[in-house]
């Protein structure tokens, strides 16, 4: 009798994961597989996106959360997607599916530097290094009037390396937005 010594191959459960969610995250082409690897936690009615050290790996003790029923705003009166930790300013979000820190000291490797942290994670499941913002304004230190790049993005080696803005969509049509792109553009320019 001849025994069959192939071994079945495992199949993983999909994680099960609120309808909602997937649909935000398949909408910003992002697999929940790889966002779960990513150290995305979702919830049934958030989504929370982890701030990891791409050089140390550390949490950073940061999350942007993506509500399924926005909080609404009172000051503005205007619903809010994300919310962050009070007094946590912005942090960049670095995907930690990838490997940053050779990336940091390799010029070969593009950056791309985009809003969102679901674009971040759609380049990274695509094998592209991607920073997210937070916003159109996240690239830059804090308090400097959009003349210096965020404190994050100094253990970086710029010279040489091609850098790719690619700022929301309404950069277009928000004047607000294409300023914050023109800044960036012009201190990486400088940088590189």
């Amino acid at each position: 009798m001849k025994v069959n010594r192939k071994r079945k191959p495992v199949r993983r459960a999909k994680p099960k994961v609120k309808p909602w969610a997937e649909q935000y995250l398949t909408d910003h082409a992002v697999s929940v597989e790889f966002a779960l690897r990513s150290h995305v936690k979702i919830y049934d009615d958030r989504i929370l996106f982890h701030r990891i050290c791409p050089l140390t790996g550390r949490d950073l003790d940061a999350t942007s959360t993506r509500h399924k029923v926005p909080p609404i705003d009172t000051k503005t009166g205007k619903p809010m997607k994300f919310t962050r930790k009070r007094g946590g300013g912005n942090v960049l979000y670095f995907p930690s599916s990838l490997n940053w820190k050779p990336a940091f000291a390799d010029t070969s490797v593009d950056f791309y530097i985009v809003e969102s942290e679901c674009s971040a994670l759609a380049l990274a499941e695509r094998d592209f290094y991607a920073i997210g913002t937070g916003g159109k304004d996240g690239v830059f230190m804090a308090g400097t009037k959009k003349q210096k790049l965020h404190e994050y993005l100094s253990n970086i080696k710029w010279s040489g390396r091609r850098v790719l803005l690619a700022f929301d969509g309404d950069v277009l049509t928000n004047q607000d937005v294409r300023e914050s792109a023109h800044a960036a553009a012009k201190l990486f320019a400088e940088a590189v």
